[in-house]
């Protein structure tokens, strides 16, 4: 085998590099990832983001439904004295849970994504040591999240501000230091454990995935995780930093 003459690394990495391929800058690491999608959706803004049963959503109405929800959310609980308690995500795979994850990140609030069918003793006790701002749901999880809220949390829908609040990019200073999410393990040793993500984390596995894989415009990405778990943020990501499409 040590014989064989041995392509040079850019006869390589040209196996799976398509011409679309631009490296994933270092220098985003230091910005939200919030700043990182709306700087993809300008420079391709009719580009097909999701793929789904209702068709395809570009990233430019992406980016538009995930700031009406952003604005929702800052209106809703702008008010509220601890301004950094995470919001709950409770959601099936699709784009109502893709929406979710942007603008709870745009609105400068932590993720906090959960597996809908977990027992509700589990999640109940996850909620109280969250002590989150509210429970974003959609409409297959609105009554599940009601009963968890149990009066002690808004129960917000994803899909409720669609038409009536701002569609601009909402004006929020977000650091790369940032937490941007809270993961939780499955629980089956004992309680669920928390585990805290940052902007700048997302982002570094974001980089080392673009940029050992090709990752580029034009590819497909299948999102096939329930969105609770952690690798959920690196396949949606994966995907919308680098223009190709979710399906």
């Amino acid at each position: 085998m040590d014989q064989l003459p041995m392509p040079d690394i850019r006869a390589r990495q040209s196996l799976y590099r398509p011409e679309s391929f631009r490296p994933f800058e270092r220098t985003w690491l230091e910005h939200g990832i919030p700043r990182c999608f709306e700087q993809r959706a300008a420079i391709c803004p009719d580009h097909i983001a999701i793929a789904d049963g209702f068709g395809g959503l570009s990233y430019q109405a992406l980016n538009l439904a995930a700031n009406r929800l952003a604005h929702h959310l800052l209106k809703v609980l702008d008010s509220q004295e601890n301004g950094t308690a995470p919001i709950v995500l409770l959601a099936g795979q699709g784009r109502d849970a893709i929406t979710a994850v942007l603008a709870v990140l745009k609105a400068g609030r932590i993720v906090a994504p959960l597996d809908q069918r977990t027992p509700i003793s589990i999640l109940s006790g996850v909620l109280d040591r969250l002590s989150p701002a509210a429970l974003l749901v959609d409409d297959e999880c609105e009554a599940i999240g009601t009963l968890l809220a149990a009066d002690r949390y808004p129960v917000l829908a994803i899909d409720s501000p669609q038409s009536r609040s701002p569609d601009s990019n909402p004006d929020r200073t977000i650091e790369a230091h940032d937490v941007a999410c809270i993961y939780f393990t499955s629980g089956s040793t004992g309680l669920p454990k928390g585990v805290a993500d940052s902007h700048r984390n997302v982002l570094h596995n974001i980089m080392r995935y673009t940029n050992s894989l090709g990752f580029a415009e034009g590819d497909r990405m299948s999102l096939v995780q329930n969105p609770s778990f952690s690798g959920t943020m690196s396949t949606i990501f994966g995907a919308l930093l680098n223009g190709a499409t979710l399906v």
